[in-house]
Order: structure tokens, then sequence, then C-alpha cells
């Protein structure tokens, strides 16, 4: 005997290509289609059926809004492609002072500079020790000094 099945679409689409019991109806209570299973144990739509030439009927009034029922999370969107460049932003306040850095190489020579003017003199300083003997110099010639020649 057929059954009549009433769930949502999600758990109806896996039986579309196989799977259902031969005669029975399924009901999909979100998107409202109405399905039989045929032959081959897939599930034909039943408005498919009906959408031959005079088998519709004339539109009917608009039905009362039922209730919501959120299906599963689909799955995520590929990346859109990247966006135009902003505007520039205003300037930013000025940061705090960053840590002292470490000690550079020493830099070159620099060149001798101009020499400067004369100083004046110091002032005298105090007297210094006695120097050593110095060694003793030849002999002289000591001139006579009593010769006063003969006299008479």
């Amino acid at each position: 005997m057929a059954t009549f099945h009433s769930t949502v679409q999600a758990q109806i689409d896996p039986l579309m290509l196989g799977g259902g019991v031969i005669g029975d109806v399924y009901y999909a209570t979100d998107t409202r289609n109405v399905y039989v299973c045929i032959g081959t144990g897939g599930l034909l739509l039943m408005q498919q059926l009906l959408a031959g030439p005079g088998a519709a009927g004339p539109t009917g009034p608009k039905g009362d809004k039922g209730d919501s029922i959120a299906g599963p999370q689909g799955p995520t969107g590929a990346t859109g492609s990247t966006g135009s460049t902003g505007s520039q932003g205003a300037t930013g306040s000025t940061g705090s002072q960053g840590p002292t850095g470490s000690q550079g190489p020493t830099g070159a020579t620099g060149s001798t500079g101009a020499t400067g003017p004369q100083g004046s003199t110091g002032d005298t300083g105090s007297q210094g020790p006695q120097g050593s003997q110095g060694p003793q110099g030849p002999a002289g010639v000591i001139p006579n000094i009593f010769d006063c020649g003969t006299i008479g």
C-alpha cells in the first residue's frame, strides 16, 4: 500500500535518482513540491505530470503564508575579486619615543686643526738640584806672574 511522506526538501533530494518506495507520495513542506515514486525507484515531480496540455486547471487563489523553516547552511561561496583601493586616511597621531639604539662604529679621524696663538710666558720655576761634578779637565799653562825680569 502507498504511503504519504511529509518532510523537508533536503531529505527528499537524495531519493530523486533512486531509493524511494514505488507508489509512495512525498511532500516537501518547505518548497510545497509533491513527488511520486515511479518504477525506477526515482521520484517524479507531480507538477511535471500535470503540466501536459489540458491537464492543468486554472490557477487558484494564493494560499496563506506557511511557517518559515530554515534549511541547512549552504556551502561557502567563492572568494570575490579584490575591491578598489580606498582613499588615503587621516594622518595618525605621533607615536611614543622608541628605545635608544646601539652604539655606532667609531668615526674616521678628523683633519688637524689650525695652530692656536702663542701663549704667555709661564712663571719661573724653583732652583733645581745641583748636578754631579764633571770630569777633570786637561792641565793648563800657568803664567809666571812673579817673573819680574832681571834688574840690574
